[in-house]
């Protein structure tokens, strides 16, 4: 049976308006950063451009309507996502990848938590960014093991009302935040128990942006992206509260799993993307 790719009304009108925001808001991100040296002022001079998408209604977009967003699901983002990577790909990917960081408390949380903690996401103004703390130094691919010389090794230890939470991670797209000292929330992946398995210990906390116990390390430039940024942070004793965790030690492989795997569509939504803009330059498609 054949497979009907046309789209309603409703998405080309929605595909229709996410072109013309990309164009206005967009079309002068890569004049803006070619003269910039380093990956770190080329993310600062991005935030105007974020800016830009967040007053566009794009960061709400992200964001279930029970919680005050405006999502109507992962097919409309994605052409979403196409559009604004046909002009540009790095602001899109500091949106998108704070769609991820917001991905487990949106699927995840508690009604308190849900309250709480996505206002400064569904704002009109503003430049908040949210991110996934998962990768960690010397590979976190194998999550699911017990050792731990492999996979999830940031700790987080019960203290009273709150957790606290020690570890290194890498690779976060936007942990530096705007100004170098941390993005406004984070969801870190941590054990809750050194020498119980992930299917019992591996959790998710909702880290707001810390007062003290956070470190920048530094960050990388990442290739095709040069307006975004990767960066490694280290956790020393960051408390949070201890309503903070989602659901229960264990419930982390459930979480992680799930949440990357509803935005893995949208990473294949910005190749075709970022073919268009290869292509309206006189580049093969793909370089």
């Amino acid at each position: 049976m054949a497979i009907d790719f046309t789209l309603s009304p409703e998405q080309r009108e929605r595909q229709l308006h996410a072109r013309k925001i990309a164009e206005e808001v967009l079309g002068d991100v890569r004049g803006t950063l070619a003269d910039l040296s380093t990956p770190e002022k080329r993310f600062a001079a991005t935030r105007p451009f974020y800016r830009g998408l967040v007053r566009a209604g794009l960061l709400r977009q992200q964001v279930p309507p029970p919680l005050g967003g405006t999502m109507t699901g992962l097919l409309d983002l994605a052409l979403v996502a196409e559009e604004l990577w046909a002009v540009d790909a790095d602001v899109p990917l500091s949106s998108f990848s704070t769609g991820l960081g917001l991905m487990p408390l949106l699927m995840f949380g508690t009604p308190e938590q849900q309250e709480r903690l996505p206002s400064p996401f569904v704002a009109d103004d503003g430049a908040a960014l949210a991110a996934l703390a998962f990768s960690e130094p010397g590979g976190s691919a194998n999550f699911h093991s017990a050792s731990l010389g492999a996979g999830i090794r940031t700790l987080a230890r019960r203290d009273g009302d709150a957790w606290v939470i020690s570890g290194t991670k890498q690779f976060i797209p936007h942990a530096c935040g705007w100004d170098g000292e941390g993005a406004d929330l984070f969801a870190v992946a941590a054990r809750t128990d050194p020498d119980a398995p992930p299917q019992e210990s591996l959790a998710v906390f909702l880290v707001p942006r810390p007062e003290r116990g956070l470190t920048v390390l530094g960050s990388m430039e990442t290739i095709g992206h040069r307006g975004a940024l990767v960066s490694r942070v280290r956790f020393d004793e960051v408390r949070v509260p201890a309503g903070n965790i989602l659901g229960a030690p264990g419930a982390g492989i459930r979480i992680l799993e799930t949440a990357f795997s509803a935005t893995a569509g949208l990473v294949g939504a910005f190749l075709p993307g970022y073919d268009q803009m290869a292509a309206a330059e006189g580049r093969v498609p793909g370089e």
